[in-house]
């Protein structure tokens, strides 16, 4: 095989991979978006998650806001609340 030739197929072959990546990428956002959000709608665990949980929770401790019958403050924000209230 010459010069020119070796190039198109290693072109070809970062094409294909470029597509896989697109493809995984896209189950990746879909499962995340089918499974990984809660009731807030944002991912678990992610910084964004626990900003708004942690604010959530010191307003619903303040007695500011109402928690709905049957939801509950995810255990790690309880955690990270009751840290930062220790410093």
């Amino acid at each position: 095989m010459n010069a020119i030739g070796e190039c198109v197929q290693r072109l070809e072959e970062r094409s294909e991979q470029a597509r896989t990546m697109t493809r995984l990428s896209r189950r990746i956002r879909n499962l995340e978006s089918a499974f990984g959000r809660d009731r807030s709608g944002l991912i678990p665990h992610t910084p964004e998650w626990m900003a708004h949980w942690l604010a959530r929770a010191r307003r619903i401790l303040a007695g500011a806001e109402e928690l709905p019958p049957g939801e509950k403050i995810p255990f790690d924000v309880m955690r990270a609340y009751m840290q930062s209230t220790d410093e």
